[in-house]
């Protein structure tokens, strides 16, 4: 295995970062609003998820390369429905939602570079 790529490094501690956050806010949304519970409930599942994906991204695990592959497909289908069902609202979320798609969209860019497939072993 060669050494990590610094860009799967800045993905990973990314991804924790915001799964952490994540599970924080659901976290206390459910005990502010009980109907939240089982959403909440959910996404703390998810994202302890999120978790063990970013521990196998630090780790250079295959499954780990292509289960992000997979979140990023996922997050690409949620934000381009979220860019065409939203053109009546405020043109600021239009461009946050745009801006995350083109995230998404560069994540997977350089997941799929050659010295990043060769650290996962996906050659």
């Amino acid at each position: 295995m060669s050494q990590r790529p610094l860009g799967v490094t800045i993905l990973a501690i990314w991804l924790i970062v915001g799964t952490i956050l994540s599970i924080i806010l659901y976290y206390f949304a459910a005990f502010r609003n009980e109907n939240l519970f089982l959403a909440a409930s959910l996404s703390i599942i998810l994202n302890a998820i999120g978790l063990i994906i970013a521990y196998g991204l630090l780790k250079g695990l295959s499954w780990a390369w292509t289960s992000a592959i997979l979140l990023v497909i996922f997050g690409l289908v949620l934000s381009f429905i979220n860019i065409i069902s939203s053109w009546d609202i405020v043109i600021y979320f239009i461009g946050f939602r745009s801006s995350m798609f083109l995230i998404d969209l560069i994540i997977l860019y350089y997941l799929t570079r050659p010295h990043v497939k060769a650290y996962f072993e996906k050659t």
